[in-house]
């Protein structure tokens, strides 16, 4: 016998299997606790902000319209000028203010 040659029963042929490279599934990007509670101060503090201001400029601008109110002007003073200035107006002669213009179309 051939001590080179081995039995095939004892020897097992080599298979060989490629390796799977199993990658775990990404993770969902989750914030942390701490980002969000960071986010809802910042959103809190912006509205807050925004509230100040407007009730700032409500409370002004309301300020602002009563300090303008016009003052009542006294009626009978504006009807004593009124009447002034009608009997200064002179109605009677009418037709001697239009002499000069009369004259001067007649020279055309």
């Amino acid at each position: 016998m051939d001590d080179n040659k081995t039995p095939a029963a004892t020897q097992t042929p080599e298979v060989v299997q490629p390796t799977q490279n199993v990658v775990p599934p990404p993770k969902p990007a989750v914030q942390s606790e701490g980002n969000n509670k960071m986010m809802m101060w910042l959103v809190g503090g912006l509205v807050l902000v925004i509230l100040v201001v407007g009730v700032i400029y409500l409370f002004l601008n309301s300020q602002q319209q009563k300090s303008q109110a016009p003052e009542p002007t006294p009626k009978a003073a504006v009807e004593e000028n009124l009447e002034q200035e009608l009997d200064a107006v002179n109605i009677e002669d009418v037709e001697g203010e239009f002499k000069s213009v009369d004259s001067d179309l007649q020279k055309l």
